[in-house]
């Protein structure tokens, strides 16, 4: 059996030999006596290596302060009544007028003795050395002969000049106390092993583990010498998503440090608690390209999955959850505003193999230059197998690139080494049609159809009453109600710019209504200059088609609707755009930027 090591800090010498005395027979302690009282005592513990011992034990004012300066239990030697006595009945032999000064633990037993055997003696509590002196003073000007005291006391006798008697413990109350060190140590010994054992795995794999309660209180932190402000900060702001969602991932940059974070919600005697896993994430981007970043940003991307999805009755968000247990490719395609950049980046981070690292890799701002780094040997192949990457704006790619890309995939077996989610907005094009239908075959990937909101317009009430939500929430207030019949004018629009457009719509509605209800007037007003807006930006593309050459424009009016024809030809691609036309993308932004 292993014995349970004990330091025992005697504040007098007679007590260290007694200590010795009362365990030379027992086979379960390892016992380590030194000698040291109050300011002392503490001093030697705070300067020793305490990692070999279990408990300390020691008495009066030196147990008070030594429980300041560590960590491990501390065990107090208690008087007895059987110590008090004895002290009583050596002075009331010596002398008649006497008094009792010492520590709360020595004046408490001494009180309860006193008034048991009916003795009329004056007791002062004394906390400090300072308080000793000066009680003592006071007491030798009233003429008092003898005072019964601790080893504080006795050495502020000395100081003051009266005379004192030191109240031994007994050895009896020094068994009491190695008993009870040892009953402590039996019922929290294995869990403060255990404590050890788990802190010293999280400073092996470079974790740390905090737990808050529902209000943001601290609760735990592990291990202690790596806690620092910044990280509990940000972690408390994470709380009220976690609390609502039960589970958040993210990654985040904390206390010169970044770490991927994971929450959950736990349940202690019914209490909920949040627990953090944070992870250190050492790793760089493999090459440093404008458009390559590490993904940063999942708490929001959950929190607007939940609120854009979750409650309107979409089988987007279910379908995401599924996806994010496969390790397949996954193609996200939607129209502009359908929120389906979101769901692309939620799967990537909350996919069985986000905990090897999440990177966006936007399409539409990679240059020439960028590409052939990623391509390089110390690019896209440097990341570590299992890493997610997640592709934005793929329809922004040309032909030539995308072949390029697609190529690469496959002969590097990228395609296997990496989880990649391919998120490509759908105008409606062939060519857009294509990279959808490529990247499903040649990726061997799951498809993602984000349904515009004309396709859902059964959706809109739920919508609604979603957003209202939202905004009470985030303002702490109150919005204003849509009634039923200005629902469905809601519905029975288009809404080319889908969810996006319809948030804007409502978030103007409520902004602008000074009463409870919002009126079917405002509601109609809105709509019909969303319409016009509409109408005027299809008259725009038509006004700017190409038609027969006029002797009355310019070249540059010219140029300019030739631009535009091409531009809308291609899906808005300006890269395209302007190697159809054989210009620089230099000249297509100037010639765009004519009024």
């Amino acid at each position: 059996m292993r014995k349970i090591r004990i330091l025992a800090v005697a504040p007098y010498p007679e007590m260290k030999q007694v200590f010795e005395t009362v365990t030379a027979s027992r086979n379960d302690i390892s016992l380590q006596v030194i000698v040291g009282n109050t300011t002392h005592g503490e001093e030697s513990v705070r300067n020793m290596d305490l990692s070999p011992f279990d408990v300390i034990i020691s008495r009066g004012g030196t147990a008070d302060l030594i429980r300041n300066a560590t960590s491990l239990p501390v065990i107090e030697v208690e008087l007895t009544p059987y110590d008090i006595q004895n002290a009583l009945t050596s002075v009331m032999e010596q002398c008649t007028r006497f008094a009792i000064v010492g520590y709360p633990g020595i004046t408490n037993a001494a009180t309860t003795l006193c008034d048991v055997l009916g003795v009329n003696v004056d007791i002062f509590t004394i906390h400090d050395k300072q308080g000793s002196i000066d009680v003592l003073q006071r007491l030798k000007s009233e003429g008092i002969d003898k005072v019964l005291c601790d080893m504080e006391g006795l050495t502020a006798a000395k100081e003051v000049g009266i005379a004192a008697e030191l109240i031994e413990s007994s050895a009896r109350s020094i068994e009491k106390a190695i008993s009870k060190a040892v009953r402590h140590y039996s019922e929290t010994g294995m869990i403060r092993m255990m404590s050890e054992v788990c802190e010293s795995e999280l400073e092996y794999n470079q974790e740390l583990l905090y737990a808050f309660s529902a209000n943001g209180e601290l609760l735990l932190a592990r291990p202690m010498e790596r806690d620092s402000q910044q990280i509990r900060k940000a972690l408390a702001r994470m709380i009220p998503d976690v609390l609502r969602y039960s589970s958040l991932r993210t990654q985040r940059t904390a206390g010169g440090s970044r770490y991927l974070i994971v929450g959950r919600v736990h349940y202690y005697h019914d209490e909920q608690m949040v627990i953090f896993h944070l992870r250190e994430n050492e790793g760089t981007l493999p090459v440093n390209v404008a458009g390559l970043s590490a993904y940063d940003s999942a708490d929001t991307d959950m929190a607007n999955m939940g609120r854009f999805f979750s409650k309107n009755g979409s089988p987007v968000l279910g379908r995401a959850q599924k996806a994010c247990e496969s390790a397949m490719h996954v193609v996200v395609s939607g129209e502009k505003g359908t929120h389906a950049d979101t769901v692309a980046r939620f799967i990537g981070m909350y996919s069985v193999l986000s905990n090897e690292g999440c990177y966006l890799l936007d399409c539409a701002v990679i240059n020439e230059k960028g590409w052939r780094r990623l391509y390089g040997d110390d690019g896209l192949l440097s990341f570590r197998t299992g890493t997610t990457l997640i592709f934005l704006g793929l329809e922004h790619l040309n032909q030539q690139d995308a072949d390029t890309l697609f190529s690469y995939l496959r002969n590097t077996n990228l395609s296997r080494q990496l989880r990649l989610i391919m998120l490509i907005e759908d105008n409606g094009s062939d060519y857009v049609k294509m990279l959808i239908q490529r990247s499903v075959r040649e990726l061997y990937a799951i498809q993602m159809p984000v349904p515009a909101l004309r396709e859902r317009r059964e959706d809109i009430p739920l919508i609604v009453d979603g957003f209202e939500e939202y905004f009470g929430e985030k303002h702490g207030t109150r919005s204003a109600k849509i009634t039923a019949e200005g629902i469905r004018e809601l519905a029975a629009y288009d809404w080319p710019g889908n969810y996006v457009q319809l948030e804007r719509v409502l978030m103007q509605l409520i902004l602008d209504c000074t009463e409870e209800t919002i009126s079917l007037k405002a509601i109609r007003d809105i709509v019909a200059s969303e319409k016009e807006t509409d109408r005027r930006l299809t008259e725009t593309v038509k006004e700017t088609a190409i038609k027969p050459l006029s002797p009355r424009e310019t070249l540059e009016e010219i140029t300019y609707r030739t631009v535009l024809q091409v531009l809308d030809e291609e899906g808005g691609n300006r890269r395209k755009t302007a190697e159809r036309l054989g210009i620089s993308r230099t000249t297509l932004w100037r010639i765009l930027e004519r009024s």
